[in-house]
């Protein structure tokens, strides 16, 4: 996220340049991305970042008269703007990146989203879920995904939930719904959900390696899968 955001002030920074007045001179916009680059050095007192590369820029600048001192300064402005938001900023591993793009194609797929949960793999609401369901050795099949799911359910009516055997025989009995599954691969499997009053869920359940158990990742309660995204119900 970080170099995200440097290059992309960067940029801004190219345009607002070619914008402004120009003096004549030499390796104009190697000096202009020197200082840029050389403004995001920092120092570190304790817990405080100091811009150090800002304050020698200023001073490399300032000291004496420069062509185009102007932009220079500008460039450090800049500079220094990036460098508070990357302070300010946390930090987005590029794995949360790509799990944001796959929840935005995965919502495309619908005609209307009426409400999203994303769940953590680790948290006391995913614990709660997969309490009952089989036990997580070798490649789980479905039938992990539907216990979850159910359970999930179940939770939202506020049922409560009493084994393994009775969510697989019985839970239907307080939910009046259809649902049904699909592997997509070895790590992804999703899930399909519809009550008797017409609301419809989609679940996407994840792995983290081959051998791993499923843990639902988001659910989504939409108005109907659009046409030729994606499977639904074959009955």
């Amino acid at each position: 996220m970080g170099w995200i955001l440097l290059f992309a002030i960067f940029i801004l920074l190219i345009l607002a340049v070619k914008t402004a007045p120009i003096e004549e001179e030499t390796k104009l916009w190697i000096k202009i991305s020197g200082f840029y680059f050389l403004s995001i050095v920092s120092f570190n007192i304790g817990v405080v970042r100091l811009p150090l590369g800002v304050l020698i820029g200023l001073y490399l600048v300032n000291r004496k008269p420069v062509l185009n001192k102007r932009l220079k300064n500008l460039t450090l402005f800049f500079g220094f703007v990036c460098f508070i938001l990357l302070v300010l900023l946390p930090p987005v591993p590029v794995q949360d990146l790509l799990s944001y793009r796959e929840n935005f194609n995965q919502l495309n797929r619908f005609e209307e989203i009426k409400s999203m949960t994303l769940l953590s793999p680790v948290s006391p609401e995913q614990d709660e879920l997969i309490k009952f369901a089989p036990n997580a050795e070798g490649d789980m099949n479905l039938d992990y995904c539907i216990v979850i799911f159910r359970s999930w359910a179940l939770k939202k009516k506020n049922v409560t939930v009493q084994d393994f055997e009775w969510i697989w025989s019985q839970s239907d009995d307080y939910l009046k719904f259809k649902d049904s599954y699909y592997r997509i691969n070895d790590l992804t499997a999703e899930g399909y959900m519809e009550f008797e009053d017409g609301r419809k869920y989609f679940a996407l359940f994840k792995k983290k390696e081959r051998n791993g158990a499923f843990y639902l990742t988001m659910v989504v309660q939409h108005d109907g899968v659009k046409s030729g995204q994606g499977r639904y119900f074959p009955f």
